[in-house]
């Protein structure tokens, strides 16, 4: 079990092993040797094969030796084996289709990243933009009624952090019914204490992108008696 803490809360993932295998696989590839006394059968995991006769026998040790060198790279360029390293580089796109077909949705995401991390801005003010993209009621990761808390958790966080980056992006939508839709939604957030202040958790934390183990985020959004979207669950806190 491994636990990922956002300032002051936590969340917890299983990760089935070997981490390397599940993280890389795209990337690693398996050696059969030999397949026949003149063949060697060097196939990708992805399907892609293609096979080569030797008939010298240094060649083919030349051959091993240069395969298992491109085996070493791959896994110290993905950060397979050894600490640290991103297991995939690419971060999850935009969702375009999420602003065909809801826009205003699409738009909020922009609107709360930007109130999120404006840090010349009045805490105040940055809150109101906030709040306004939260449903009455909002539910926790639990399904506890707790709109208030999850106000008064961020303003806590405004108030104590210098905010580098609040980044959030939609990546895939499914649409419930016609005044509900989930969104995964991908989060990186980046910030370092203010001064004069002592407590807290600075650091820089990922969630959404599941292909990298990061715990998944939905948000469900649902369009309220006012005809506005907003955040009724999935939003961690």
């Amino acid at each position: 079990m491994a636990c990922l803490n956002l300032f002051e809360g936590c969340f917890c993932l299983e990760i089935a092993g070997p981490v390397s295998v599940l993280l890389h696989q795209k990337a690693i590839y398996a050696i059969i040797l030999p397949v026949q006394k003149t063949m060697y059968d060097i196939r990708q995991v992805t399907g892609v094969c293609s096979v080569l006769h030797e008939t010298n026998q240094e060649t083919k040790m030349k051959l091993l030796k240069l395969t298992l060198v491109m085996i070493l790279s791959l896994a110290m360029l993905t950060g397979c084996g050894g600490g640290g390293g991103s297991s995939n580089p690419a971060a999850p796109a935009y969702d375009q289709l999420l602003q065909n077909d809801y826009p205003a949705v699409y738009n909020s995401y922009v609107e709360m990243q930007s109130a999120l991390e404006n840090n010349t801005t009045d805490i105040t003010t940055r809150m109101a933009s906030f709040s306004s993209y939260i449903a009455t009621p909002f539910y926790d990761l639990k399904g506890d009624s707790n709109r208030t808390s999850l106000l008064d958790t961020t303003k806590s966080r405004l108030e104590r952090y210098e905010v580098k980056a609040w980044t959030l992006v939609p990546f895939n939508h499914v649409k419930v019914d016609d005044n509900t839709v989930k969104v995964h939604t991908r989060m990186v957030i980046s910030v370092e204490l203010k001064p004069g202040e002592t407590s807290g958790n600075p650091g820089t934390y990922y969630f959404g992108d599941t292909s990298k183990n990061e715990p998944a985020i939905v948000f469900t959004w649902v369009k309220e008696n006012d005809n506005k979207w907003r955040i009724q669950s999935g939003l961690p806190y």
